[in-house]
């Protein structure tokens, strides 16, 4: 199904509140201590991201030039195809393995300990 008009342009638009809650975390972000310099400058870099996206977004709802369709063609084929979507969803899949690794690695082991009374 391939959807065009005021629908597409919604689903574009249903991304700034999600974009925005993410900028809202990254702009006030729970105390860690010991942080270091690179900490920093992720957090910095993703600020920047953030409002990016905000921006393209309402930038790409505004001129309807979502790349998606060709304006004054009537059924025009898409811009992407089946095997980007898919290197797409691999990619994907691969970022969260990676992430999710990660964060096991770093993060303390969990050692449950029982009450004896």
């Amino acid at each position: 199904m391939w959807y065009d008009g005021w629908f597409r342009t919604t689903v574009w638009l249903l991304q700034v509140p999600v974009a925005a809650l993410l900028l809202t975390r990254l702009l006030s972000p729970a105390y860690r201590p010991g942080q270091g310099r690179l900490d920093g400058v992720g957090r910095l870099v993703a600020r920047v991201g953030a409002a990016a996206t905000i921006g393209v977004v309402l930038a790409v709802a505004a001129s309807g030039r979502d790349g998606g369709r060709t304006p004054g063609v009537e059924g025009a084929e898409p811009a992407v195809t089946r095997p980007m979507i898919w290197i797409g969803l691999a990619v994907f899949a691969v970022a969260v393995t990676v992430a999710v690794c990660r964060v096991r690695r770093l993060s303390p082991s969990r050692q449950v300990t029982s009450v004896r009374e």
